[in-house]
């Protein structure tokens, strides 16, 4: 049985420790707890971070995992998910988006953001958009110096979608890592196409996360998508009433 909840995140976020057998999943709808289907949540986040790195073995018999973030709202979720890996001793690759709708990847408050992550243990990296025209390399070279490095890696946003991007190194190649083996599993949307990552552990997986999924919940981001708006909206219809009493008062003083 699948319920769609109207409830807030402590509700619909409730954690199967040992449920792993989840199918298709949208955020916003939680799983009966006899089916044993995974759930976005902070508790399972963790159940995956544990199996990730309390998986015994040689390093021959090891499965690798490339865990990557790609930070397209709110960057504090981030940091959230930096500390939480911090703490299980796993390390991940987080990309920042310098052209969101969203955030400022550039302002003070989010440069220490990225600043605290790295000093975590993760990689800082760059998610570019190639709907926007400008100098790849460019860009790469000044946000390495805001970062006080001498490269970062970069990742495209929207692939399949958005052009093809061309970084300092060649053309984008987003099948490299299928051709050597490696299980791609995201939660893009905040739903699964091949199941929980959490049912791929036994094999080579590139996970591409977004923590907002993770930590907020869907509800939570329709609310800040809304709120987004409406200041939009309202700021919009203060600068049109403040632009007709300007007019208005050049109009009274070219008739006085």
């Amino acid at each position: 049985m699948i319920y769609f909840l109207v409830f807030r995140k402590k509700t619909y976020c409730r954690i199967y420790p040992d449920a792993c057998a989840g199918n298709i999943m949208m955020m916003g709808f939680e799983q009966d707890s006899d089916t044993g289907k995974c759930c976005f949540s902070p508790g399972h986040y963790a159940d995956i971070l544990k199996a990730m790195a309390g998986r015994a073995g040689t390093v021959s018999e090891r499965k690798e995992i490339i865990l990557t973030h790609d930070i397209d709202v709110f960057p504090p979720y981030a940091l959230q998910l930096a500390r939480m890996e911090h703490r299980h001793g796993v390390r991940a690759t987080y990309f920042v988006l310098l052209h969101s709708e969203w955030y400022n990847a550039l302002s003070p408050e989010n440069m220490e953001i990225w600043k605290k992550i790295g000093e975590l243990g993760h990689e800082i990296a760059l998610h570019y958009d190639g709907r926007y025209d400008g100098d790849m390399a460019a860009v790469h070279k000044a946000f390495c110096a805001m970062l006080k490095t001498n490269s970062i890696n970069v990742s495209q946003h929207l692939v399949g979608i958005t052009p093809d991007i061309e970084v300092p190194d060649g053309l984008y190649d987003r099948s490299r890592l299928k051709g050597d083996g490696y299980h791609y599993i995201a939660d893009s949307g905040g739903w699964w196409r091949n199941g929980c990552v959490c049912q791929h552990l036994d094999k080579k997986v590139y996970f591409v996360s977004h923590p907002v999924w993770w930590i907020a919940g869907a509800f939570d981001v329709v609310e800040h998508d809304a709120n987004q708006v409406t200041r939009r909206a309202r700021r919009f219809w203060e600068e049109m009433v403040s632009e007709h009493r300007k007019q208005k008062v050049q109009v009274a003083a070219r008739s006085a």
